[in-house]
């Protein structure tokens, strides 16, 4: 989530790189010394077929319009080349995690402690952050010193204060609390432990209101598609599900009207519901940005349909469908599913939609007895609706959160019943199945 800024070649990497970096080392060392028989479900296929296609799309670059180059700091080529590697480290990310938690069920339990911990110490440093910009304490920015990006943690929506904690701004952090949050709902709603009883209901609380905190369109929009999707699935009819819910909208209403010390001047909610009412023309600079991206990459897939305009285009194609050209300025099409489409026209679409269609459709194994099917949905749910997130409001794909949940879930669904094994700290009842080699 954080950034640490390298001065010497002026950008900054996150840590998920590296550390990434180091998990694919280490499996690679152990699939060396242990060779393993690596087999993939069908939606991983389609997902690595996506990441192919995204390496050919970089060809896209020899076709941009030469007029337009000099209105972006970036090339074509390198720029198509980076952003295709992105989607592969995430494509391998998805596999790795998969091939992992079915080689070593054991690996499961304790890498989800390790999520939620970490989402719940993200939360926290949110709360530091906002008590630290009301009091006027000094704010460390030990997360946020990228020299490109330092600025975002000054962002706020009136005189309400946006907390972005360790990622570059607020939607990023609502990106990343979104893949723990139904998670947490899950082990307090239906006993299903990842820590301990106590810890699980505080981790809910807590991640709940940095959540709400972000004040991004994006935690409302992935709240909103969570509660959907539970609906379909019957998760909203169980009493204690719905009291849950009840308690957390309770706690949302409180919370929103006496957020800050300056109450006594301004109501908390009606900047929030004010944001959400202004989409027109310059009242809301988020918003709009949105919207006229949405105009722009439509109308680039009207004229490319096939196979798009080829990976990271979209900037250098923007200026011939928008007038709102700015020397030096790459503009972003905030919403991945707007860019696939653009980009990677109908071949790339179908072949996402396939992906999204098996992991819908996807089941537990049947080695799993009820707590692990518990375990499984709260997974399947958060992905679900995590990706359906990143889908519409993110710009990118490089969300390691995202894609852990689908390995995680897929390898859930997948398990063999050759040796059954116990998992450290899971429910009596949730026991795990190693997949023979």
């Amino acid at each position: 989530m954080s950034i640490f800024d390298l001065e010497a070649i002026s950008f900054g990497v996150a840590p998920v790189y590296p550390a990434f970096g180091l998990f694919a080392m280490a499996f690679c060392l152990t699939y060396i010394s242990t060779p393993l028989k690596l087999t993939l479900p069908r939606p991983l296929l389609y997902l690595v077929l996506f990441g192919m296609f995204n390496v050919a799309s970089i060809l896209g670059s020899a076709w941009v319009p030469p007029d337009y180059l000099h209105l972006s700091v970036k090339q074509p080529w390198v720029f198509g080349t980076t952003q295709a590697a992105y989607v592969l480290a995430m494509v391998l990310a998805a596999v790795l995690v998969y091939e992992a938690f079915v080689s070593f069920p054991r690996l499961v339990h304790s890498a989800l402690r390790a999520h939620i911990i970490a989402a719940v110490f993200v939360s926290i440093w949110g709360f530091y952050q906002f008590v630290a910009y009301y009091n006027g304490w000094p704010y460390s920015l030990i997360f946020n010193n990228n020299e490109y990006y330092a600025q975002a943690y000054m962002q706020s929506l009136g005189p309400l204060k946006r907390v972005n904690s360790t990622a570059l701004e607020p939607s990023t952090l609502a990106m990343y609390l979104l893949t723990a949050m139904p998670i947490s709902l899950y082990s307090v709603a239906y006993k299903v432990k990842i820590i301990a009883r106590g810890f699980d209901f505080a981790a809910l609380c807590v991640i709940s209101m940095a959540l709400l905190m972000t004040t991004a369109l994006t935690a409302f929009l992935g709240i909103a598609i969570l509660a959907i999707i539970a609906g379909l699935i019957g998760r909203l009819s169980g009493p204690r599900a719905i009291l849950l819910f009840i308690a957390i909208a309770v706690t949302c209403v409180l919370f929103l009207t006496t957020w800050s010390r300056e109450i006594e001047r301004f109501s908390a909610v009606s900047p929030i519901v004010e944001r959400f009412s202004r989409i027109e023309m310059n009242e809301d600079l988020s918003t709009n940005t949105r919207w006229n991206s949405l105009v722009t990459t439509l109308a680039m897939f009207l004229d490319h349909p096939i196979a798009g305009v080829g990976i990271g285009n979209t900037a250098f194609y923007y200026y011939l469908y928008s007038d709102q050209a700015v020397e030096g300025f790459y503009p972003r099409i905030y919403s991945y599913g707007a860019r696939i489409l653009a980009e990677l026209g109908l071949v790339g679409v179908l072949l996402i939609s396939i992906f999204l269609f098996l992991c819908v459709r996807s089941r537990p194994s049947e080695t799993l007895d009820k707590n692990g099917g518990l375990l499984w949905e709260s997974l399947w749910l958060t992905f679900l609706t995590s990706f359906a997130t990143l889908i519409i409001s993110q710009a990118d794909i490089v969300h390691f959160e995202v894609w852990f949940l689908c390995g995680s879930f897929l390898a859930l669904s997948h398990w063999r019943d050759q040796q059954v094994v116990r998992v450290p700290g899971a429910p009596k009842r949730f026991t795990t199945v190693a997949r023979s080699r």
